[in-house]
């Protein structure tokens, strides 16, 4: 296509090409991450809000709370 060639496509018809080409891509992924099945086991979840208290962690330095945990589910 960059070359200076003449192309044996048009570049529209080549861009358009290249979208479809995108699309199918996204679209196939996309129906996998739906598709998938759950995982074989339960999320971990830990007592005291997370360990932070028992393991001696600051309460700045926690990942995240037990309100932000969302059930991946």
């Amino acid at each position: 296509m960059f070359s200076p060639d003449v192309p044996p496509v048009p570049p529209a018809v080549a861009l358009r090409q290249f979208g479809y080409a995108v699309l199918g891509f996204a679209g196939f992924f996309t129906f996998l991450n739906y598709v998938k099945p759950d995982p074989p086991m339960l999320r971990r979840v830990y007592p005291h809000d997370g360990l932070v208290k028992e393991l001696g962690g600051l309460e700045a330095n926690k990942v995240r709370t037990r309100l932000a945990f969302r059930d991946w589910s």
